[in-house]
C-alpha cells in the first residue's frame, strides 16, 4: 500500500495509479488518461471537455502545463451528464391490410 505521506522531492512527480498528489491539498487528482478511463471515455474526449468548460480542471506548470481532476470534478460531470429514465409508451402499430374493406 502507497504511504499517503510524501518526501518533499517526491511531491510534484510522485505518481500512485495514475492519481497524482498536489502539495497542500488533501485529495489526489486525476490525471486525463485515468479520468478518462474513470468515465469510460477516450482521453481526447476528456481534453474536449476540458476546453469547452464542462469538466472542472486544474492546470500546472509552465506553458501549456498539465491537466489534473478532481475526483468531485468527475463526480460532479457525472450528475449533470445523467438523463432521466423517460417511461415511454409506443404506439402499437396498425394493421397492415387497410386496404380490405371488412
Amino acid at each position: 500500500m502507497t504511504s499517503l505521506f510524501l518526501r518533499r522531492s517526491d511531491a510534484l512527480c510522485h505518481e500512485c495509479l495514475g492519481r497524482f498528489f498536489i502539495p497542500n491539498r488533501v485529495t489526489y487528482m486525476h490525471s486525463v488518461k485515468t479520468a478518462a478511463k474513470e468515465l469510460g471515455v477516450s482521453p481526447s474526449l476528456i481534453y474536449r471537455l476540458c476546453n469547452a468548460g464542462k469538466l472542472k480542471h486544474e492546470r500546472f506548470g509552465l506553458g501549456r502545463g498539465t491537466i489534473r481532476i478532481a475526483p468531485e470534478a468527475i463526480t460532479e460531470y457525472r450528475q449533470r451528464s445523467s438523463v432521466p429514465q423517460i417511461d415511454r409508451t409506443w404506439a402499437t402499430r396498425r394493421s397492415q391490410s387497410k386496404h380490405l374493406k371488412l
